[in-house]
């Protein structure tokens, strides 16, 4: 029996209707113009596969990327662990010294060692807060999917009763506390899809 590989309409549905748990899955938002991008670029672009498999390993490959850049240490905090590294070896090589040029030095280093461990923890602070407003947000989004799957199990068993009170009481619940938290990392767009 041979199927025909779906059109590019047909991949941007499919996909769109993966979409939640791939968001799930992977902590992302994705938005719908990454979806639309990851179809028809992969349709355009990778000849040895067919359609949906290339356009939803595409989407799964730039949320896992945009995941790995999240969970990391940003590039700015790194420098900056870096260079205070850097302060306190010198800071520990000038202590030694009795002369006055090195106690000159080692109080200009001292200052700019607490304002490099100021702006540290200025933004260690700001990373983990983004961090916990999103696995905040992720744990709504799980519960919700969760409450999901035991709504349409109940209506195939047909326990009507059951899946009335489970939508009602726990989607208005979740969804009145749920404020979605933003973050520039934390959203596959288009630009994720062409790298």
């Amino acid at each position: 029996m041979f199927v025909a590989e779906p059109s590019v309409e047909d991949t941007i549905a499919i996909l769109r209707g993966l979409k939640e748990r791939y968001e799930l899955h992977h902590h992302v938002q994705i938005t719908d113009p990454a979806i639309v991008a990851a179809a028809t670029l992969s349709h355009r672009y990778i000849a040895d596969r067919q359609l949906p498999d290339k356009a939803i390993d595409l989407i799964d490959e730039a949320a896992s990327s945009i995941r790995m850049q999240i969970d990391s240490k940003p590039e700015e905090l790194d420098r900056l662990d870096r260079r205070i590294i850097q302060l306190k070896l010198e800071q520990q090589a000038l202590m030694k010294e009795s002369d006055e040029a090195s106690k000159k030095r080692l109080d200009m280093l001292n200052e700019e060692l607490s304002d490099k461990e100021r702006q540290y923890s200025e933004l260690e602070e700001e990373w983990k807060a983004e961090k916990a407003s999103l696995s905040g947000t992720q744990t709504i989004k799980a519960e919700l999917e969760q409450a999901k799957i035991a709504i349409e199990q109940a209506r195939r068993v047909g326990t009507w009763r059951g899946c009335l009170n489970c939508n009602t009481a726990k989607s208005r619940n979740w969804k009145s506390n749920w404020k979605p938290q933003r973050s520039s990392k934390a959203k596959l767009c288009v630009c994720c899809v062409i790298k």
